[in-house]
């Protein structure tokens, strides 16, 4: 099937499996997900914020 004759569900799933994958050569690679480290630094900024 072409990308362009793709359905939105189908996308979806397509999006679902990348993720996955990234997610698991992420974690092999760095030891933790993208948005693993997104949340990491979330918490590292309200840190700084609320710090003296």
């Amino acid at each position: 099937m072409s990308d362009k004759n793709m359905t939105v569900r189908e996308l979806e799933v397509k999006a679902a499996s990348v993720k996955y994958e990234l997610d698991k050569l992420n974690r092999t690679a760095y030891g933790m997900t993208f948005d693993e480290v997104i949340k990491t630094l979330g918490r590292d900024s309200e840190t700084e914020k609320s710090a003296p």
